[in-house]
């Protein structure tokens, strides 16, 4: 880490990570998926009991962005955060509507290419769905292989 608390991604060489950060620092971990030198990134930002974003790298099949969400207030402050960016609204799967307690899981389609289409789209996710501040904890997990 750096003096300001910042892993130093590309000369660290870690494979794996946790760490507790607030939201005005997400900036230190969303642009490490598109800029990092592993050809596969795993990073999931989790508002514990609200929300997961997990944003994937794989080499030879470009990003993937997926919203995991645990209650049905979030699930519809999600639904409305899609519609206003105008991205597609999930389908809600047969097994919830009979069992409300499953997470529901949706894919952000299509993703963003750029560091600053994500890191817009993620913090906004946060801010907008669960109503978090600059300073509300976040839960910063990545892999890199």
């Amino acid at each position: 880490m750096n003096s300001a608390g910042v892993l130093n991604w590309e000369s660290s060489r870690l494979t794996e990570g946790l760490q507790s950060c607030t939201l005005s620092e997400i900036g230190n971990y969303v642009p490490n998926v598109l800029e990092s030198w592993a050809a596969d990134f795993f990073l999931q930002i989790s508002s514990p009991g609200k929300l997961d974003l997990v944003v994937e790298r794989h080499s030879g099949a470009g990003l993937e962005v997926w919203v995991q969400v645990q209650t049905w207030r979030t699930e519809t402050a999600l639904q409305q955060f899609l519609e206003e960016h105008g991205l597609p609204r999930p389908e809600v799967p047969a097994p919830r509507a009979y069992e409300p307690m499953l997470p529901l899981i949706c894919d952000l389609s299509p993703s963003p290419t750029e560091v600053g289409q994500l890191l817009r789209l993620a913090a906004d996710l946060f801010r907008s769905v669960c109503g978090l501040g600059e300073r509300s904890e976040l839960t910063f997990c990545y892999y890199m292989m």
